[in-house]
């Protein structure tokens, strides 16, 4: 039953050829968002969409660390944050919420993860798509020429002219 509520990125997988196919039969980590999230998603769904979703190894909730690296060009990284109360813990990549985790197998019997998530992990990426702009993306970078970036609908200019 949570499966079908997470179908859409499913069919994405599935419809698009690309470099995801590899990493679909040998040891990984997936992070599904919801059909909701997907349909929430206005941005392209394409191949960089999909390899930001995953993580070259199997990981598991316990053996994660505070950073992982997504497949996406220049590999941006996926934040893990734990938010630990009296009796329920909630884990976080980026901004989304796991809502549930599989352990999983494939087909060759490689030790697979499956994290259904409430929403789309959107990276920071430039606006221009040259590769060489995907790399070592910095904080100044972002305040400086925030107009290079796709960061949607937000804007950190106000923020920068204040540190000027």
């Amino acid at each position: 039953e949570k499966r079908t509520q997470y179908s859409q990125f499913t069919s994405l997988l599935k419809s698009n050829e690309g470099l995801h196919n590899a990493y679909l039969d040998n040891y990984v980590t997936v992070f599904a968002p919801s059909n909701d999230a997907m349909d929430a998603f206005k941005g392209l769904k394409d191949e960089n969409f999909i390899l930001n979703h995953m993580v070259s190894s199997s990981i598991s909730q316990a053996d994660m660390g505070e950073r992982l690296t997504s497949l996406m060009q220049g590999h941006p990284p996926i934040w893990v944050r734990r938010n630990q109360r009296m009796i329920t813990s909630n884990l976080y990549v980026n901004q989304a919420r796991v809502v549930f985790t599989y352990a999983l197998e494939s087909s060759s019997g490689k030790k697979q993860f499956l994290y259904l998530i409430d929403s789309v992990l959107e990276p920071l990426v430039p606006s221009t798509g040259k590769v060489e702009d995907f790399v070592d993306i910095k904080a100044g970078d972002l305040l400086t020429k925030s107009e290079n970036y796709r960061i949607g609908d937000f804007s950190v200019k106000k923020f920068s002219e204040r540190l000027e």
